[in-house]
């Protein structure tokens, strides 16, 4: 699709939040802080405005919302994304903040918790947007105060994901699970979670209509989780309006051939490497050394360069 062709909004501007330090050890979560940064290293690069909060407390959360909610111009395109934890009560869901040490109860949640429903309204009761996109990153149960105490499961709730939202004009969203509901499915050992690192896989896409970049991830998630977590999209967006998270950018990619050198080692560099092998035959551990003059205080480096000897 030829860029002359398609609306652009006027200014392109994303809030990403990342909360994973929960007061309680079974409800923190590990990869909320680098989703963030690393959404927000790209929405950077696509030419968005960002703002970017890791482990807010509920002070700062309700403070960055409104002046994200208060500062949006005639035809902005607002992205909101959050990774954390989530909690519904009678059918309203919430953003919990890392200061919740007194949820203990749903009334608690509803009377503290950042409601998204709220949210949504905010940003959009001017009506200047061009367009809303939200995104919500949550698949852990989320355990109150009051059921890490309990003996008996059954006799507290739990969180039960999310609900359907009621859509202003001109919004999308996309939540991580289905309606009502928590997977658990977690990537320890990765740098993100699986729905986030396959967002990112795919929003750089250009000119791709952000309605087919969820459709790709739902089935992406889907798949990879064997059919376990299957995120859930709802769209009021106007017939015709092209959406896209980007608009003509070319994101570089990193080549290998940018890293990786195939110039011969030099006879010291020969040397040394062999020296390391033989030490790692003998004690199963690798050899690492830093140059003295490295370490020196008096020492200054117009560039730096580090060389690995991979066997």
């Amino acid at each position: 699709m030829a860029s002359a062709a398609v609306a652009k909004p006027e200014r392109r501007i994303a809030c990403c939040i990342g909360n994973g330090s929960y007061s309680h050890q079974s409800n923190r979560l590990q990869q909320s802080a680098n989703n963030v940064n690393d959404l927000g290293t790209l929405f950077k690069t696509l030419g968005f405005d960002v703002t970017t909060i890791i482990n807010g407390n509920r002070e700062r959360l309700s403070q960055a919302i409104k002046t994200l909610t208060q500062n949006v111009k005639q035809g902005d395109l607002i992205i909101f994304y959050y990774c954390g934890q989530t909690y519904q009560v009678n059918g309203i869901d919430y953003l919990i903040h890392v200061d919740d040490e007194q949820l203990n109860s749903e009334s608690d949640v509803a009377s503290s918790a950042l409601n998204i429903q709220e949210i949504l309204n905010l940003l959009s009761e001017t009506g200047k947007h061009f367009a809303i996109i939200l995104v919500v990153d949550s698949s852990k149960i989320y355990q109150l105060g009051n059921a890490r105490e309990s003996k008996s499961k059954a006799d507290v709730p739990s969180s039960r994901g999310i609900r359907k939202i009621n859509l202003p004009r001109e919004t999308i969203v996309q939540f991580a699970c289905d309606v009502d509901q928590m997977v658990n499915v977690i990537t320890h050992n990765d740098r993100n979670t699986l729905y986030t690192k396959i967002l990112l896989q795919y929003m750089a896409k250009e000119y791709v209509h952000v309605k087919d970049i969820f459709k790709y991830i739902e089935n992406d998630v889907y798949q990879q989780t064997n059919r376990q977590q299957r995120p859930s999209s709802a769209n009021r967006l106007s017939k015709g309006l092209q959406v896209f998270l980007n608009y003509g950018i070319v994101v570089p990619k990193l080549r290998i051939e940018e890293f990786i050198s195939d110039a011969k080692l030099s006879r010291e560099e020969e040397a040394y490497f062999s020296e390391c092998k033989e030490y790692y035959k003998l004690t199963k551990e690798p050899l690492v050394c830093i140059s003295d003059e490295v370490l020196a205080r008096d020492s200054s480096y117009s560039c730096t360069t580090l060389k690995l000897a991979v066997d």
